[in-house]
């Protein structure tokens, strides 16, 4: 060895560390579930607005399915390729499912995990002019936690909604 230069060091555990360390945070990642905020939402609404009203259009006429619904029962009014076209849309638009009841459609783009209780916030279309509206996307935390959505106009009849939720365990 030359005079003057200093023996490397050897780290034999850098690596495996490194990769240890994603996997536990990885991991952890799975007990903690982050939500878009308000603006990001308003944002992907304006940015995709075709998608939803695509998806829209898709499940007024056919109810929001599984994946094995939409395979392997004979009976799903939803075709393989109507299926693949529903998915993609949902992920363009960042939601994570559909939910349908008798006055509005639920694009679900955050909700506390399975057995958790926590907010739930979505897109949604209805019909109607909601009874709990708020006049700014910065007033709808405010309003506190409500087992009632609160909601907040983006356009017409499409609306950003807050609701306080418990999702049930397996």
């Amino acid at each position: 060895m030359p005079i003057g230069v200093k023996p490397q060091k050897r780290r034999p555990f850098l690596i495996p560390g490194i990769i240890a360390g994603a996997l536990v945070l990885f991991w952890l990642s799975r007990f903690f579930h982050w939500q878009p905020g308000e603006g990001t939402l308003v944002r992907r609404f304006e940015k995709n607005r075709a998608a939803f009203e695509e998806l829209k259009a898709m499940v007024s006429t056919n109810p929001p399915v599984t994946a094995a619904e939409a395979v392997h029962q004979r009976s799903s009014a939803w075709s393989a390729k109507h299926y693949e076209r529903y998915r993609k849309l949902l992920g363009q638009t960042g939601m994570i499912r559909i939910a349908q009841n008798e006055t509005e459609y639920r694009f679900v783009a955050g909700e506390p995990a399975r057995g958790k209780h926590g907010s739930s916030i979505a897109i949604v279309w209805r019909d109607t002019t909601p009874e709990r509206l708020v006049p700014q996307l910065k007033d709808l935390r405010k309003t506190g936690p409500q087992t009632e959505p609160a909601y907040c106009r983006l356009d017409q009849n499409w609306y950003l909604s807050l609701q306080e939720i418990t999702v049930k365990g397996l």
